[in-house]
């Protein structure tokens, strides 16, 4: 059974989704680094702006302050991130775009749950609840301000979960021949192929499905078994058929 993807394919596959994860990831915890302490007057264009925070609520400023909502949404992580690797590895091992969404969601995950478990341990100054004191909770380091736009405070990780989500629903739905809808002609009758194999494979057929079907003289030896056309009334009668009668059919077979 022919696969989308070999392993070596795979293989190279997460290796790059590994890059992307540990890219995002960078960019993220640098990016936090670097605005801390920072706090912008001004909106840019009226809708952005630089003011760092610490949050002790969900992504976007949601439900902070409410230790519950951050233990349940740190939990909660967990469960997302062992889910994503699972998910990765079994159900979209050969949906390539999806694997890339589930590595920028994963890397803005791993993000902010190293800022919960961080300042959980290690305390914060500067909360919305305890302005200039140490806070020991959960809470995400947040800079990009984009409150004019009802989204308040928010961070590159949360903008990686956000438009990941979108993206791998989007995937999932409409990109390539597994998805749900497939855009084009090409992948749904790619899918409507690889739905065929998948059911040969399950009724114990290891080739690969074939549109075109195959003569018995360009087929490999061994794979027909040999069929003798003989006179019926002849059969009838008891008598087994002659050298001729078998050359004839062969002879039929390869025409």
């Amino acid at each position: 059974m022919k696969e989308e993807y070999t392993f070596k394919q795979r293989t190279m596959q997460s290796l790059g989704c590994a890059l992307i994860v540990l890219i995002f990831l960078f960019i993220d915890l640098f990016t936090k680094l670097l605005m801390t302490g920072v706090h912008q007057g001004e909106y840019f264009l009226g809708i952005v702006r630089i003011n760092f925070m610490f949050n002790t609520g969900i992504a976007f400023g949601i439900a902070a302050d409410n230790p519950i909502a951050m233990i349940a949404v740190t939990i909660l992580t967990f469960f997302l991130i062992g889910g994503m690797i699972a998910l990765y590895f079994t159900v979209f091992k050969h949906n390539f775009p999806v694997r890339v969404c589930l590595a920028v969601i994963l890397a803005g995950a791993v993000g902010n749950l190293f800022d919960r478990l961080y300042f959980s341990i290690f305390g914060a100054t500067n909360v919305p609840s305890s302005p200039g004191k140490l806070y020991f909770g959960a809470a995400v380091r947040d800079f990009i301000d984009v409150s004019p736009l009802g989204f308040g405070v928010c961070n590159i990780a949360d903008f990686c979960i956000t438009f990941g989500a979108v993206a791998l629903a989007f995937c999932i739905l409409f990109i390539g021949p597994r998805a749900v809808f497939p855009l084009t002609k090409k992948w749904r009758e790619e899918g409507k192929r690889l739905d065929e194999e998948a059911e040969a494979k399950k009724n114990g057929f290891t080739g690969e499905v074939t549109k075109e079907p195959i003569r018995p003289s360009q087929a490999e030896e061994g794979s027909f078994e040999e069929v003798v056309v003989f006179d019926r009334s002849r059969r009838e009668e008891g008598e087994e058929p002659s050298e001729e009668d078998v050359k004839k059919t062969d002879d039929r077979d390869d025409g």
